[in-house]
Formats: structure tokens, sequence, C-alpha cells
């Protein structure tokens, strides 16, 4: 059954990120393999985030972009691009931080980190415990998978979730956020080739991770792509016109399973910035 998708475009006007966010596009497809799935904020699984999925650097620290520190943490965020300088404040807490160095300042007290702030694609990567020690966030850590789960009420008022929430399923409908756990992906992503939208592919593998059987028709592995302007997700009820259903098979405790997602940006402008999942299940 062809399913619909969810286009949704902001209509007014998102904050301007100069000098952290200054992005330069390849022209060619990206193509990540096996990549694990390392940070969670409230119910958001954070699958990717230009120019660089989270990663962990030498020091297995997870690190994050910038502007993901601004728009998904919320955060006030300023930089200063002559000296690779970020302040971000967040919680009281003013904390500057530099890349290329181990040195920060937390309200104007200086203060060492164990690892290095980087520039990738002229965006400054941030270490998260470095945001967790010391702008006091909350945060916990699964032993088993190694996922950084990070709370923050500040995400719900980012203009793209708070589009996607309004475009989205009632929470009446929803039983769990947390039922399903993405594990890893492979994700094909073109470049910005003139002429044509951005489009690609994600493979991901996910878990049954209630303790029980999920019965079929309740799995809803909820994948959401946002780009500079709007945002794509798979409508999970049917219109007048179209009929959304998709096979969603019953899942066995403990089961993981596989999930192919294409998308398209819906303007040749259109760049992809971030994949979020919700791992949940129907009532």
């Amino acid at each position: 059954m062809k399913k619909a998708k969810i286009f949704i475009a902001a209509m007014t006007v998102i904050a301007a990120f100069s000098g952290l966010t200054k992005h330069s596009y390849a022209s060619s497809f990206t193509i990540e393999k096996n990549v694990p799935v390392l940070l969670q904020i409230n119910e958001f699984d954070v699958l990717y985030t230009f120019p660089k999925q989270p990663y962990l650097d030498e020091n297995h620290r997870l690190m994050i972009p910038l502007r993901a520190v601004s728009e998904l943490i919320g955060a006030k965020v300023s930089y200063d691009s002559a000296s690779k300088t970020a302040s971000i404040q967040l919680n009281d807490k003013v904390l500057k931080i530099t890349a290329g160095s181990k040195d920060i300042e937390v309200n104007n007290v200086a203060k060492t980190i164990d690892t290095i702030p980087v520039m990738y694609k002229q965006s400054l990567f941030i270490p998260v415990r470095a945001l967790i020690d010391h702008l006091n966030l909350q945060a916990k850590v699964d032993p088993k998978t190694g996922l950084v789960h990070l709370e923050s009420e500040l995400l719900d008022k980012y203009q793209m979730i708070e589009l996607m929430k309004e475009s989205d399923l009632s929470s009446d409908s929803i039983e769990d956020n947390y039922a399903i756990l993405p594990l890893r992906y492979d994700l094909t992503l073109s470049g910005a080739t003139k002429g044509e939208l951005q489009n690609g592919s994600i493979a991901m593998t996910a878990q049954n991770v209630t303790g029980k059987a999920i019965a079929q028709g309740k799995e809803d592995l909820h994948i959401i792509f946002m780009f500079e302007h709007a945002f794509q997700m798979e409508a999970d009820w049917n219109t007048t016109d179209q009929n959304n259903e998709r096979p969603r098979p019953a899942l066995h405790k403990d089961q993981t399973f596989n999930r192919v997602e294409k998308f398209t940006a819906s303007n040749y402008d259109e760049k992809l910035k971030y994949i979020l999942a919700v791992g949940r299940i129907f009532k």
C-alpha cells in the first residue's frame, strides 16, 4: 500500500547562526554504514546531524555539532569565528569552549575538560560530557547500549518540533514512546547537485525493548527527516483519499527488525539537517 508522507514548511523565520553553521554541501553521495545510535533527547533518538552524525571521539566522548546544542537541547549559543570559541548558555550557566583546546570557562571560572572540541566541515563539535557536567543537563547512560539520554524541556520549543507535534497523532493514541530502540543504520544521502532535489534512504535496525511481545499493528518506529525549513515524516493515519496503512507485524520480546525509509527534499534549496526517530507503539 502506498504510504503518504507529511511535508510541512516552517512559515516563520528560523534564527540564522552566522559563523557556526556556514554549511558547504558536497555534490557527491554520502554513504555511511553500520552507524550506531548514540544519543536520545527526550523521546527522540538523534540519528543524524549535519554535517556528521553524533560520534565517539578517540577518548570515547560523544560529540555533537554546536547547532544541535542550540536547536535540539535549547541552549542559547553564540560563536566567534575568529577565535573559534562558542558561548553556550543554559540553566543559569555560561560555558565558553574553543576548538582545539581543553581549556573552558564556566561562569568566567577557568576549568578543563578531558577531550578536545573539533572543527569538522566548518562546524564546531562539542563533547556532550562538558554540557552534562557544566550546564546541569539531566542525563543518564544505558550501561548495556551506551546510549546517552538527555532531558530538555526546551526541545519542545524548537519550531520544527512544535510543527511536527501539531501535525502528528495525538499523545492519546500512543502507549509508549520508548518501546522500540533504534540500534544502528545505513545512510545514503545525495549532495547538493544543481537542479536536483536532495534525496536518500536510511536502513535501520531496531529492537523491541518493552520486555514483552508487541501485538500486530502496534509498532510505530516513527522517523522524522528535518531540513532547513521543512520536515518530512510518515503519515500514521488514513485520509479520505489516501490509505496510509503499512505492514506492522507483531514483534516478539527482545526481537530486532529492519526498516527502510526513503526521503526527498521538497525544494531545491532544502538540505537535510537532522534525522530523528521515536520508537513508539500505539494503544
